[in-house]
């Protein structure tokens, strides 16, 4: 039997045609793969790729708003190299000394925008301290009730936070307010009158001017509470960490004991962390940042790798 080269198998069934032994059996012709389909196929597959780098990306910070955030900005970035991040987190900083929420309230376009700018997938938002100063010391309110005040800044962060979601529904916000201030016995007892060096007005600074400053500062903890529990109800990624008393007990020389104390209305925060009666130092805004780290950014970083 003479055997067909295997190229003339495609027309085997005209061999056979003849002879009723055989049944047809057409062998099916090798085709290629039309280029529409292959291009479709590349597509698709480099879609896929995308997809994959897109939710592989690295997290995007941005430290928005006060004084505080300029503090916030290189506290964080020193943490993140500390604790091997500095690959895998983008951080950025826009600041404005003074600034209120009332301001940005007024103008809500502003931190929609810089997110745009920076793609952040995260906003380290510091604003109501200057709000809470002005209140007071600008307004001459000097009698009204925290709760009086924190009221209208609740409003105005909500006001800045309804247009933040609105163009970046997806972003997560964190904030943990302010520390307590430092010392001003420096400013009100060493200049000016003499007569305010007496031991009476340092008594009353310290057993009264102290813990009602202390409380007035801490009266936004509340207010940021009510914002979490707002905006968490809604599906918006909105998280309160308070951190009040961090810089009062310097960590390497206070004992066990006091650090289990946690905070107190008595107490300033300690001078090594201040940089003046209102604003942490260098080394206060890295103990800060340490501790927002470990309990917020440690997290969400872990959590898209």
């Amino acid at each position: 039997i003479t055997q067909l080269p295997f190229t003339k198998f495609q027309n085997f069934d005209r061999i056979d045609k003849g002879n009723s032994k055989f049944k047809q059996y057409p062998c099916p012709k090798v085709r290629k793969q039309p280029k529409k389909i292959l291009s479709t196929l590349w597509i698709l597959q480099f879609t896929t790729l995308l997809l994959v780098a897109s939710s592989m990306r690295t997290n995007s910070i941005l430290c928005f708003g006060d004084s505080w955030s300029y503090g916030n900005y290189h506290g964080l970035k020193s943490t993140l190299e500390t604790f091997g991040q500095k690959n895998n987190v983008k951080i950025n900083g826009i600041d404005h000394f003074g600034s209120t929420a009332r301001h940005y309230a007024k103008n809500t376009k502003l931190l929609p925008e810089a997110v745009s700018r920076y793609q952040s997938s995260h906003v380290l938002l510091s604003l109501g301290g200057n709000d809470l100063k002005n209140f007071y010391l600008r307004e001459g309110k000097y009698t009204s009730l925290p709760s009086t005040a924190t009221a209208g800044i609740k409003k105005d962060l909500h006001t800045v936070l309804d247009a933040l979601y609105e163009d970046h529904p997806s972003v997560k916000v964190v904030m943990y307010g302010y520390d307590f201030l430092g010392s001003a016995e420096e400013f009100l007892f060493t200049q000016g009158d003499a007569s305010k060096k007496s031991g009476m007005y340092r008594f009353l600074y310290r057993w009264l001017g102290v813990p009602v400053t202390n409380l007035v500062a801490s009266s936004l903890s509340s207010s940021l509470s009510e914002l979490e529990k707002h905006y968490s109800s809604k599906g918006y990624q909105f998280k309160y960490v308070p951190m009040w008393g961090t810089l009062q007990n310097v960590i390497d020389k206070e004992e066990e004991r006091d650090r289990r104390l946690g905070f107190s209305y008595w107490k300033h925060s300690a001078k090594e962390y201040m940089q003046d009666p209102i604003h942490a130092n260098s080394k206060g805004f890295s103990v800060l940042m340490n501790r927002l780290y470990r309990e917020y950014f440690s997290k969400e970083i872990n959590e898209i790798k």
